[in-house]
């Protein structure tokens, strides 16, 4: 069933790593996908495909954290692209996924207050281009955390990125430390679900491609196993504190 808009993933509590694996395998079980094969596209090597999953991931993950729908995601190469996340624009006149942000910058653009004007009556669409440039960061931003290093150049990301920026920034350099600022927000907004990216890159190698309805399938699926794994180590460390306030007690009665 598909989350409605607004709701947001819920914290990762991270497992306990001698767990994520079974976590994992279970997660795999509950959606019909073990002893199925990960292939690669032709020509595309298994490290470029592993890179691949986690930016498309970023940009889900991003999207549904910052509460906004998704219609499907595809880690599959078509013309002019590795990989694409489907998903409406915040904008209400675009809503279609397919339009670019150069379009939307030709609109608006014209319409925003200009440098030394009083900014607040374009408060919210400035909010909208704030989010949807993290939501463009989101694949960029996965690729550091997970890879630990430089990100791929994802250079229609940044494009987009740079379009929306123009609307609001007034001068390339502001243009270019509003881009970097969403960055590091979408890199923020991933890293308490470092856990949940890893867990979902299996799943969207094995299908390729999925609808919105099924990604948030996953994560839910995921997120429970998650959670009762964080569950288990809670209870056990709670056992463990019973037992040694015992030992404490009977060690306290017996010298008195």
């Amino acid at each position: 069933m598909e989350r409605p808009r607004g709701t947001v993933c819920p914290p990762v509590q991270r497992p306990p790593r001698r767990s994520f694996l079974d976590d994992v395998a279970a997660a795999l079980r509950d959606l019909g996908l073990v002893n199925q094969p990960i292939k690669c596209p032709f020509g595309r090597s298994f490290n470029r495909d592993f890179r691949c999953a986690i930016h498309e991931i970023g940009h889900a993950l991003t999207i549904r954290i910052l509460g906004d729908k998704i219609d499907g995601v595809t880690i599959d190469p078509g013309p002019g692209y590795e990989g694409q996340v489907w998903a409406p624009w915040t904008f209400k006149a675009f809503t279609r996924g397919d339009v670019d942000a150069a379009q939307i910058r030709a609109v608006l653009e014209p319409q925003m207050p200009q440098a030394g004007e009083d900014q607040g009556p374009a408060a919210d669409v400035t909010l909208k281009i704030t989010n949807q440039i993290i939501q463009f960061m989101g694949g960029r931003a996965a690729e550091k955390l997970a890879l630990r290093g430089k990100s791929s150049a994802a250079p229609d990301d940044y494009r987009q990125s740079r379009e929306l920026a123009a609307i609001v920034c007034k001068s390339p350099k502001s243009v270019e430390r509003f881009v970097q600022f969403c960055e590091q927000q979408a890199e923020d907004l991933l890293r308490p679900h470092i856990d949940l990216i890893f867990a979902l890159i299996p799943v969207l190698r094995i299908r390729r491609t999925m609808t919105g309805i099924e990604v948030d399938e996953a994560i839910a699926i995921i997120l429970a196993h998650f959670d009762r794994s964080a569950e288990r180590e809670r209870r056990r460390d709670w056992d463990i504190r019973m037992k040694s306030a015992e030992i404490f007690r009977g060690q306290c009665i017996s010298h008195e």
